[in-house]
């Protein structure tokens, strides 16, 4: 993943100088919008412009490279269909601010806040949004390829039709979020809590999903082809139609949650968890469940073709199997053993 070679943020100007700066912008955009010129801030304006506050301003169509906006607040701006490369945001605020058909290169939104924003059909590459804050806010039909996205954090906040790719999304939390027709190739996404809100139609592919946790979310249709999903946690989750293909992991837990027509295709689960919790109408294929704890669950039309579970615990369970070629071994304990109605079918 290439770093963001967004402008560093300069010393803070003086505030006489930032209000100098932000009459002569908001004369220069009106003008040029009366006569119907374009705008190219970046020629027109030194780089340093960092402090400010901008109120209301259409900078739409304009040209923003190398600018220094860092420590700065934007109200009910319109960025729309604007271009920048190497911009920097850091440590700004934004409110009601209109970022739709943008195209955002090199970006640096670090530290940045963002109240009831809108990203539409925007494209961002290599952009940071280490420690930002995203409120009320949505990203929609966007491109978002070797973004950065480490002590991110988003609350109501609504991600749909999004192409994550090559990105790194660490360390964050995402509280009350909707995400729905996400594509994540190529994604570290690690050290992640996810509380509250849905999650529709997202496929993480060939990607990093270690160490993080899914408490109180409905997932459906959520897919993990050839990824890693070590030490993640499913809690007190509503999971439907989940499908783990070509993947591995070590202490998958699922605690607390219902899942429903899962599907588990040639990969190896190694000490995965079940507690508390509701499986029905389960698939597994070609695929190995080593080390596996099933605790106080119900397990019902568990399909099993060419596999094999091996448990270490296995307590006041209820399991409906039909084994195809596949073994269901409990090997732990012994005198706690509970499996029910188990059919091999060769």
């Amino acid at each position: 993943m290439t770093a963001f070679n967004a402008a560093h943020s300069q010393p803070p100007i003086t505030t006489k100088i930032a209000q100098s700066i932000e009459k002569k912008l908001t004369e220069y955009v009106k003008t040029n919008r009366e006569l119907g010129y374009s705008m190219n801030i970046s020629t027109d304006f030194d780089k340093k412009m960092n402090n400010l506050q901008i109120d209301g301003l259409d900078l739409s169509n304009s040209n923003i490279d190398s600018i220094d906006f860092s420590n700065s607040t934007f109200k009910k701006v319109n960025f729309f269909g604007s271009f920048s490369d190497k911009a920097n945001y850091s440590n700004s605020k934004f409110f009601d601010v209109n970022f739709s058909q943008a195209s955002l290169f090199n970006t640096n939104f670090s530290n940045a806040e963002f109240h009831n924003c809108i990203f539409d059909r925007t494209f961002l590459k290599n952009a940071n949004f280490s420690g930002a804050k995203f409120y009320d806010s949505i990203i929609s039909s966007s491109n978002m390829r070797n973004v950065i996205m480490d002590q991110f954090t988003a609350t109501s906040t609504r991600f749909q039709d999004i192409k994550f790719e090559d990105a790194q999304i660490t360390n964050s939390n995402f509280q009350t979020c909707f995400f729905e027709k996400l594509f994540l190739p190529k994604v570290l996404f690690t050290n992640v809590a996810i509380k509250g809100g849905k999650i529709e139609k997202a496929l993480f592919a060939s990607s990093d999903v270690q160490n993080v946790v899914f408490s109180n979310v409905a997932l459906s249709n959520v897919k993990f082809n050839s990824s890693k999903l070590s030490s993640t946690t499913f809690a007190s989750a509503n999971l439907t139609l989940l499908q783990i293909k070509d993947s591995s992991s070590s202490d998958l837990s699922v605690n607390s949650s219902s899942l429903v027509g899962c599907i588990i295709t040639n990969s190896k689960l190694l000490n995965p968890k079940f507690a508390l919790s509701e499986l029905s109408d389960i698939s597994v294929k070609d695929s190995q469940m080593q080390q596996t704890q099933i605790i106080s669950s119900i397990m019902k039309e568990f399909i099993m073709n060419s596999s094999s579970v091996i448990c270490s615990t296995c307590t006041n369970n209820y399991i409906s199997a039909q084994t195809h070629a596949s073994t269901i071994t409990c090997d732990g304990n012994g005198n706690s053993i509970n499996l029910t109605k188990i059919t091999s079918v060769n």
